[in-house]
């Protein structure tokens, strides 16, 4: 999601944005947005691939969150793995199969969730 401090704000349950007035200077801007790593890139793109949509196909992954913020120029804010809420969640509902492998993705950093703030 791009926030943009004091011309969006989050609306209902619809998933609506909806705007207001923009500001006459952007001061601050920042950024939240997922991302893989490459060894999750390669298991993405096979399962992509298998589906026969290869239009979907993903060039690009974060191994080092704290690399790519520097390299970018942008402040790393947080950094959080991407399925802890879910495996508290849901709980019981997920089977076996499906626990393991997002247990595992949190354990190895293959989906992570990255705040940064652009300068």
């Amino acid at each position: 999601w791009l926030l943009l401090p004091g011309t969006t704000t989050w609306t209902g349950r619809s998933g609506r944005l909806q705007r207001t007035e923009k500001p006459a200077t952007w001061s601050i801007l920042e950024l939240v947005f997922d991302a893989k790593n490459e060894d999750a890139l390669k298991f993405t793109n096979w399962f992509i691939k298998r589906t026969g949509n290869k239009s979907a196909l993903m060039y690009f992954g974060i191994n080092d969150s704290k690399a790519f913020a520097k390299k970018c120029g942008v402040i790393l804010i947080e950094e959080k793995t991407f399925f802890p809420e879910a495996l508290s969640m849901l709980g019981k509902k997920l089977n076996l199969v499906s626990k393991v492998s997002m247990k595992v993705a949190d354990d190895k950093k293959r989906v992570i969730i990255l705040h940064i703030r652009l300068l």
